[in-house]
């Protein structure tokens, strides 16, 4: 399974999603015979990735509410919030914004449970931006000094350094 599910990743990284589908499918019997929850939920979310990716926003969420459950099981806080985040975006884009503020909601409390932190700074991050192009900027700064904390402290420099710009760009506009 592992190995379908890698060569997967790799055929949607060139933009062969098609291929790449095929390959999740492919993994997909393996994950369930040895009950790996993880592996399963992977394949859904993957399958979502590139759904979300070539604008098949329905399919898309169709195949995070699928992987869902797996993480739950699993326990991957950090894999539940990348799913409610992902809703999320998908809500906010067709501008569903009770939905998407209720996944981002789903995806903080995610985030805060999940030992690695990053992916709370990386909500922290898009929140702040959403705040930005809302003409919240002094509320956008308050929230991009969280994400900066955050990634400090889990030694994210890249991300730290595109928190400094999203913050210079705030002073800009």
């Amino acid at each position: 399974g592992e190995v379908y599910c890698c060569m997967g990743n790799i055929y949607s990284k060139i933009g062969k999603n098609l291929r790449a589908i095929e390959m999740y499918d492919k993994a997909l019997p393996f994950f369930e015979k040895v009950g790996d929850h993880l592996g399963q939920g992977n394949v859904y979310y993957n399958k979502g990735e590139i759904c979300k990716e070539i604008g098949k926003n329905s399919r898309a969420i169709e195949m995070y509410d699928k992987a869902l459950p797996f993480f739950v099981k699993a326990g991957d806080y950090k894999r539940q919030g990348l799913v409610y985040y992902n809703k999320a975006v998908i809500y906010y884009v067709k501008l569903y914004s009770l939905h998407s503020l209720e996944m981002t909601k789903k995806a903080l409390t995610c985030f805060e449970k999940d030992p690695d932190k990053g992916g709370l700074g990386i909500l922290y991050k898009e929140i702040a931006l959403y705040l930005r192009f809302n003409n919240e900027r002094s509320r956008a700064l308050e929230i991009y000094d969280k994400a900066l904390n955050i990634f400090n402290k889990v030694g994210d420099t890249q991300r730290e350094a595109k928190v400094y710009l999203d913050k210079g760009n705030v002073y800009l506009d």
